[in-house]
């Protein structure tokens, strides 16, 4: 396991990502007053989109050459049964008990992602790439947070 304490630059931002979308994904399942829930979805589903086509573009590449491929496109697998659930829940109202089941099995799908991520593809990345590689795809995964016209590499 990666220490946190010694992860940097693209690992940081994913690793930032992921405690943000928790934390949201804690207050959506928890949050009694439907609006307040639909606020909640809603910046969640934003960091959602631009933490996938970030780790389109800054983190899977890393891993064309490596053993861990399949687990690299597996990730990105799992981004599109997600944003399927996100559909499904944009597409129905805040308040029925179907909303909050769907917003329940989306917290499951996105904490079983957070869990593969972190764990192997995590290691290798830490260990394989040099430190200056790990920060200067930080910043390009910023770059692709803010919509700095920044597209996917090899995940289009």
């Amino acid at each position: 396991m990666v220490p946190y304490g010694r992860i940097e630059g693209v690992l940081k931002v994913i690793k930032r990502d992921h405690q943000r979308i928790v934390a949201l994904l804690a207050s959506l399942v928890s949050q009694p007053d439907p609006l307040l829930r639909w606020e909640i979805f809603d910046d969640l589903r934003r960091l959602l989109d631009a933490h996938a086509r970030a780790e389109r573009a800054a983190f899977y590449p890393l891993f064309g050459n490596d053993r861990l491929w399949p687990s690299a496109l597996g990730s990105d697998d799992q981004h599109a049964a997600i944003q399927s659930i996100v559909d499904e829940l944009a597409a129905s109202r805040p308040f029925t008990t179907a909303w909050y089941e769907l917003s329940r099995e989306l917290r499951q799908q996105v904490e079983a992602h957070i869990a593969s991520e972190e764990g192997a593809l995590f290691e290798v990345a830490y260990t394989s790439q040099k430190p200056a590689t790990l920060r200067a795809l930080g910043e390009l995964m910023l770059q692709v947070h803010r919509g700095d016209g920044v597209q996917p590499r090899l995940f289009a």
